[in-house]
């Protein structure tokens, strides 16, 4: 099964907030704890970091598969951002030695009454999609 190239992706996750903390001194920074729930264990990461400057065009952000997959933290553009909420959506890539690449579109969507989180993952080629909840620490950077 393909959970165990995501579970290796798990050993970056440390470095997380280290990467993104020493992004711009203006920024918010969410850091962001993710439920781990039966079905989804190894289809969502378990943190999720999200450095966010208001009115930015992009949102830097990072999880342990997005630095498995690309060495480090990505820009994403806000699908929304307003009072209320900031949503995300990207793509990766995790390779895989046996099988075919496995490519993710993850929605993340940042609650900023209550700081709640919402993630889910929709792996190509399968029916599945997976979801979990979470709640984000705010720092600002």
């Amino acid at each position: 099964m393909r959970l165990n190239i995501l579970k290796s992706a798990l050993a970056g996750s440390a470095v997380l907030s280290v990467s993104l903390a020493s992004a711009a001194l203006s920024r918010t920074i969410y850091e962001c704890q993710i439920e781990d729930r039966g079905t989804n264990r190894g289809w969502l990461p378990n943190i999720v970091v999200v450095a966010y400057e208001p009115g930015a065009e992009t949102v830097t952000v990072s999880d342990p598969y997005i630095e498995f997959a690309s060495g480090g933290p990505i820009e994403v553009k806000p699908t929304t951002d307003n009072d209320a909420q900031l949503s995300l959506k990207w793509k990766i890539t995790l390779p895989a030695a046996n099988q075919d690449d496995l490519n993710l579109t993850y929605s993340f969507t940042i609650l900023k009454a209550d700081n709640r989180a919402k993630i889910s993952a929709l792996p190509h080629g399968y029916d599945n999609t997976f979801t979990s909840k979470g709640t984000c620490k705010v720092k600002k950077g």
